[in-house]
């Protein structure tokens, strides 16, 4: 991009939920420049015109990119469209000033050396003429029989190598590499031509411009070699703008036949650290210290020991539905949950052979059977037991009590005799900072009172307190099928989805959930036979709801 030159600017526009390019927009698409960091300005070209796959071009005007840096900010009012620069900032140019500060310097040594270019052109023979002109040997010299500080032939082939590259440069426009070239060479030249002594070679020079003049009629153009090149271009149809071009669209064909852009898998990248970034700042909030953490372990330790009481309420209010491990206390409780007290149950007899609550039915009855038979009931069989024990305690001349006193009385001395005293000891093991025992956490947990501030989601407390109450609660479901509902995106998993289960189509009677997808973007429901109506729902994600789930 020139600076201060009028250009045009192409953006690319796609869902960036499925990532296709967007076409027919152009209408609702505009733009905002920002030059060198300063405010937006609205593109005066208001609406791009519409190139096709989902690129759009703008006008830029002069006025729009004057300025070393220029960023450009377009925006769709479609929703869920992101429109992108391609490239989206720009560095502009001065190639001209560089060029006119060249031309600056070679004007200057034409004129000390009293040469100009054109007629230094103009006087060079075609071949047919310098082949037939006879060339007195006299008439020329080589650079050897130059003075000792003037041109060298080294200086001499890097000057011919610089106008080749030249010439090859500037058929599609001169680079800045070649203008920084010739400002090195035209340097050295002015150092290896300062003590030439230019009328020495004058006559020379008169020689060489007499036999080349002829180039200006020799040659189309006035013998002028960018118009001759232009020329051809032109006669053989080739420019290198349409090379480029045609490679473009070659390139094109080829995104477009693999479904591929490399603003699509950016934005996709983008849309990941978006969901990271909006994850990583609710830390902020949910936690002290601007959740910064090495700041909270730092005021835990200047607190001293982790509050016991902190942990059994972080204990009770954990979610069961995330401690599901086979055989592990989360499962018990959620078992529990879902059953309610099978103690306070009454066994009514008629489960099917085999099962527990039949062996549990036919226990009870054989149990009540013998104690009538035997016409003993457990309550008089403990009496009996205890008044043995009490005899063996009177053949025996033992008291446990008094048993009891006498070892407690041997610890005392032990103690006395020592100077220790174990009270004493426990106490001074108090270290501040320090974590609280298992037992004391364990205290804490067990002697919480969870029926209030505890009814926080599916967590254990919710669960044993349904249990306690004999209710039949489960988030996962209270049926005897395992049920395995997918969610998935474009056939990628979609984790941490929230799903429900409900029992009617307008959702209004919730039979479980809402639990959430696992990485393999599974969620586990507990169903009987029926039809059902299933609902998802995650942030940034639009779900068809509800689908319907036959389970047999």
């Amino acid at each position: 991009m020139k600076k201060n030159t009028a250009t045009k600017w192409i953006v690319f526009a796609f869902n960036r939920t499925t990532n296709a390019a967007k076409t027919g927009d152009a209408a609702q698409i505009t733009a905002s420049v920002y030059i060198d960091g300063g405010g937006a300005n609205a593109v005066d070209d208001t609406n791009p015109a519409e190139l096709g796959h989902g690129y759009y071009i703008f006008d830029i005007t002069a006025a729009e990119c004057n300025g070393d840096l220029v960023v450009i900010d377009p925006v769709s009012s479609t929703a869920d469209i992101q429109v992108i620069g391609v490239p989206g900032a720009a560095w502009t140019n001065t190639l001209a000033a560089d060029l006119a500060a060249v031309d600056g310097v070679v004007d200057s040594i034409l004129v000390d050396t009293g040469t100009t270019l054109d007629a230094a052109i103009a006087g060079i023979p075609t071949v047919a003429e310098f082949e037939a002109r006879s060339l007195v040997a006299a008439d020329y010299t080589v650079v050897a029989d130059l003075p000792a500080a003037g041109a060298t032939q080294a200086s001499v082939d890097a000057i011919k190598v610089v106008v080749d590259d030249i010439l090859v440069d500037t058929a599609a426009g001169a680079t800045q590499a070649s203008v920084d070239a010739i400002k090195v060479v035209v340097d050295d030249i002015l150092v290896d031509t300062a003590a030439i002594d230019i009328t020495a070679i004058d006559a020379k020079v008169d020689l060489i411009l007499a036999d080349t003049d002829e180039l200006q009629t020799d040659l189309v153009d006035g013998g002028r070699v960018d118009l001759v090149l232009d020329a051809i271009l032109l006669d053989t149809g080739t420019t290198l703008d349409g090379k480029m071009n045609v490679l473009d669209g070659k390139a094109d064909d080829i995104l477009e036949d693999t479904s591929t852009t490399l603003d699509a898998a950016i934005t996709a990248l983008q849309e990941n650290v978006t969901d990271i970034l909006a994850d990583t700042d609710e830390l902020q909030t949910d936690w002290t210290a601007d959740g910064r953490l090495d700041v909270i372990l730092d005021i835990a330790a200047a607190a001293g020991a982790i509050d016991a009481a902190a942990v059994a309420d972080a204990v009770w209010d954990e979610a069961m539905s995330e401690h599901v491990v086979a055989g592990s206390a989360g499962e018990a409780l959620s078992a529990a949950g879902v059953a309610g007290d099978p103690m306070t149950a009454i066994i009514p007899g008629a489960y099917g052979v085999g099962s527990a609550g039949k062996k549990l039915g036919d226990m009870a009855a054989e149990i009540s059977a013998i104690l009538v038979d035997t016409s003993n009931t457990l309550d008089g069989k403990i009496n009996v037991i205890d008044g043995i024990v009490d005899a063996i305690l009177v053949d025996t001349g033992t008291n446990i009590p008094a048993a009891v006193s006498a070892v407690q009385a041997d610890t005392t001395d032990i103690l006395e005799d020592t100077g220790t005293e174990i009270p004493a000891a426990i106490a001074g093991l108090s270290i501040p900072g320090a974590a609280p025992s298992a037992a004391s956490v364990a205290d804490a947990v067990w002697d919480e009172v969870i029926s209030s501030g505890h009814a926080v989601g599916n967590s254990a407390a919710v669960k044993l307190m349904a249990a306690a109450a004999g209710l039949a609660t489960s988030v996962a479901g209270l049926g005897a099928v395992t049920c395995n509902v997918t969610v998935t995106i474009d056939s990628v998993p979609l984790q941490d989805c929230d799903v429900w289960i409900t029992s009617d189509e307008a959702g209004t009677t919730v039979v479980a959930g809402t639990l959430q997808t696992n990485s393999s973007g599974i969620a586990t429901f507990f169903l009987d036979a029926g039809t059902y109506y299933v609902w998802q729902q995650k942030d940034g994600y639009n779900f068809t709801n509800p689908d319907t789930l036959v389970v047999t």
